[in-house]
């Protein structure tokens, strides 16, 4: 038996697990030696179940910072519609008073 350890959980081959070439006409050490290359390029790149829950749990961190930022944003935006509402509501009521106003002093001077 082989174990290998890289920082993750120890996994334990049999040794013809690695080398099954070697009942093929290829020699031992060869074989080894590329199972051990094989091993080297193909263990760098696998991901463990909790290498997966960390991404994840970085992604819903990141995913709760940006809902929070956009409902920031939107409660904003509301604040500044409701500012413009106001201001147009007034505007007009000033238009209608200055219209009635005009129109009240064409009609009292004909």
């Amino acid at each position: 038996m082989v174990a290998f350890s890289y920082g993750k959980p120890e996994a334990t081959f049999p040794e013809n697990a690695l080398c099954p070439t070697a009942n093929a006409g290829v020699p031992q050490d060869q074989a080894e030696a590329h199972a051990t290359a094989a091993r080297d390029f193909v263990m760098a790149e696998l991901v463990t179940k909790s290498d997966l829950n960390q991404a994840v749990a970085l992604t819903r961190t990141d995913l709760d910072r940006a809902v929070a930022l956009l409902d920031q944003k939107i409660a904003l935006l509301d604040q500044k519609i409701d500012t413009q509402t106001v201001r147009l509501t007034v505007r007009l009521g000033v238009l209608m008073a200055a219209g009635i106003a005009v129109l009240g002093a064409i009609v009292k001077l004909t």
